[in-house]
């Protein structure tokens, strides 16, 4: 919608990461209350920031002709990134956080039902394993690119090394 009518693609993605962050606690909070939920579902929400994340990234461009037009004038274009760097980049930073914390409960809620999991026998539920992790490895891989696009931290630096071991694990 962004691309078509760019507007209306704001107003979405407002309404988006509001419900996300509503129902992303709720089913955090679930997850980890109730027993019952098995380890596959557990995994699934690994993708759930992930896909918000990725779904994010298209603000990273012009949103139609007449924006990348303006993008060859060299003030457009610095104006352009000075406010993806002021409001972009912090949403992409907690998405990134929230991408974090779901791998890490993911992990754990996998180690914690591990036991009753491996009784059990395969079942095509079993492939919800893949698409969660293929959608966090795409976010990620996102993330880094925004970074690399509109970060002015060089090369080298302790957030950027560290971030590179963030994605190593």
């Amino acid at each position: 919608m962004y691309l078509y009518w760019t507007p209306g693609g704001y107003v979405l993605a407002v309404f988006s990461l509001l419900c996300f962050v509503m129902f992303y606690c709720v089913s955090l909070y679930r997850i980890h209350i109730n027993e019952k939920i098995s380890a596959p579902v557990c995994w699934v929400q690994l993708s759930g920031p992930a896909v918000v994340l990725y779904g994010f990234t298209i603000f990273s461009q012009p949103g139609s002709d007449a924006d990348n037009f303006a993008m060859l004038d060299e003030e457009n274009k610095e104006r352009f990134y000075q406010i993806h760097r002021k409001f972009y980049m912090p949403i992409q930073h907690i998405l990134f956080g929230f991408c974090m914390i779901s791998m890490v409960s993911s992990l754990y809620l996998l180690k914690s039902k591990w036991k009753s999991f491996r009784e059990k026998e395969f079942s095509p539920a079993h492939v919800s394993f893949c698409a969660p992790l293929i959608s966090h490895t795409n976010a990620m891989q996102a993330y880094r690119s925004s970074l690399n696009k509109f970060s002015l931290t060089h090369p080298g630096t302790p957030f950027k090394v560290s971030f590179v071991w963030c994605l190593a694990l």
